[in-house]
């Protein structure tokens, strides 16, 4: 999807008429304490949403994230969309969480359907007007998605950059950057910030189905992470976690230093969730904080990372939304040790 732009919960092609709703932003929206559930107002949403698509375009709803339709919304839904012939509509959601699909196939009423499973994603192509065939479903435009979220968080991480006049010394490491980036710039602007959750919920979940830990728990270190954190064990619905949130391992002292929420630690498999990645530091802080508890940090997960994400060495598993460098090209850090 290039050259795409964001509209609140949708990201629109211009070039290629493919528009992009991520329906568990819309749900989070409508509904702040169930972003799960699919309900009247969320289906009104996605409706108003779509009512600002151009004409003769095809319209995609990724459905991850939705474990719960209400009554009634599905066919109002459905309804509504029955009424317009210019429309092309493929819901998806990933293995797992089909079942809404399956639900949406069953009471969406349209002249023509189509349900195929590609690529561990369950699809349901939806017309009106007798011309729908599996080819709208393809490796591209699978890829298409991923691409335009991640050019969209690219964007946001770049924003979130202030560029120094000359290097400067960052606080918890030895090291002179060009710039530093300001997870509280996301925080404070609720589009980006409802993205990059939605996004690490994900990711987070691909970690779980991976690394396998004991438990599902979430470790963040910072107060710029933990709004993060927070969020993630907000979204997940795969693997709901425990949450606990230390405010401040450094890398100055403060007199309130300690657990804001925290969970049993003992033999913990942690998660660590932190906002940017640039030597690690922080890692190693956060694994000692681990160990002394008698658990351990099992994997990482960033907005974004500086480094490749095996220079940050065992046994955690480093993850991030994107690359540091990708975001900002002219990024530049030097390491400078104390004869300096």
């Amino acid at each position: 999807m290039p050259r795409g732009k964001i509209m609140d919960n949708l990201i629109i092609d211009s070039d290629n008429k493919i528009n992009y709703i991520r329906v568990q932003l819309v749900t989070w929206m409508c509904n702040p304490m169930t972003p799960s559930v699919f309900d009247a107002g969320a289906e009104k949403a996605v409706y108003d949403l779509l009512n600002r698509i151009p004409e003769n375009s095809v319209q995609i709803l990724n459905f991850r994230g939705i474990t719960t339709i209400e009554d009634h919304a599905l066919s109002d839904l459905g309804n509504r969309l029955s009424r317009q012939d210019n429309i092309t509509i493929i819901c998806y959601a990933a293995a797992g969480e089909d079942s809404i699909v399956h639900q949406l196939n069953s009471q969406i009423k349209f002249s023509d359907k189509v349900s195929i499973s590609k690529n561990e994603f369950t699809f349901l192509l939806l017309n009106n007007r007798g011309v729908i065939t599996q080819s709208y479903v393809t490796d591209e435009m699978i890829s298409s998605i991923k691409k335009a979220e991640n050019e969209y968080i690219e964007r946001v991480v770049r924003r979130s950059y202030r560029q120094f006049s000359k290097p400067e010394r960052l606080e918890s490491t030895p090291i002179y950057a060009s710039g530093v980036f300001n997870a509280r710039k996301i925080v404070t602007d609720p589009e980006s910030f409802k993205w990059v959750c939605a996004l690490l919920a994900e990711k987070f979940e691909e970690i779980i189905e991976k690394v396998r830990p004991k438990r599902n728990s979430i470790l963040a270190v910072s107060l710029r992470a933990s709004p993060f954190a927070a969020a993630i064990k907000h979204l997940s619905t795969s693997h709901e976690p425990y949450l606990e949130i230390v405010d401040h391992l450094g890398p100055t002292f403060e007199m309130f230093d300690g657990p804001i929420f925290q969970a049993d630690a003992y033999e913990n498999e942690y998660v660590l969730i932190v906002d940017f990645i640039v030597g690690g530091s922080e890692l190693k802080t956060a694994r000692a904080y681990a160990l002394s508890q008698g658990a351990d940090i099992k994997a990482v997960l960033a907005i974004g990372a500086f480094l490749n994400p095996n220079a940050y060495g065992n046994p955690m598993e480093v993850s991030s939304l994107t690359r540091l460098k990708k975001a900002v090209p002219t990024l530049r850090y030097e390491f400078k040790d104390g004869d300096d």
